[in-house]
Formats: C-alpha cells, sequence, structure tokens
C-alpha cells in the first residue's frame, strides 16, 4: 500500500531521524502522524469491507439465480 509507505517516509524524515540525538523530544508530531495513520488505516479498512461484502453478494446472487433455473 502506497499510503502506508509515505507515511513511513514522512515518519522516518520528519520525526525519527531528526531527533536521534536530542535528549528532549517533543512527541506531538510523532502523534499528529499516528493519528493520520490510523484515521487513514480504519477509514481504508472499512471502505474496502464494505467494497468486497457487496461484490460478494452480488456473486452470491447472480450464483443462486443460475442455481434455481
Amino acid at each position: 500500500m502506497v499510503v502506508g509507505t509515505m507515511f513511513t517516509k514522512q515518519l522516518m524524515d520528519g520525526f525519527i531521524v531528526p531527533n536521534i540525538n536530542k535528549p528532549h523530544v517533543d512527541f506531538a508530531p510523532l502523534a499528529a502522524i499516528i493519528g493520520k495513520m490510523i484515521i487513514v488505516y480504519v477509514f481504508f479498512d472499512y471502505f474496502y469491507i464494505f467494497i468486497w461484502n457487496f461484490f460478494m453478494v452480488i456473486i452470491a446472487q447472480g450464483t443462486l439465480k443460475k442455481i434455481e433455473r
């Protein structure tokens, strides 16, 4: 998934690498990136589950229609 790769790149380049040698780190940007990741993954998860179930219903109804004939 391209979105996951982009979030990982943003996480590494924007938070982890710049804060490697700092003694005090502000975790607000990390929390923001992780929050965005959660929102995107939950949205796409529900979206693809809906699409999968929709296609399964269409296929099952078509199969039952063929069996009845």
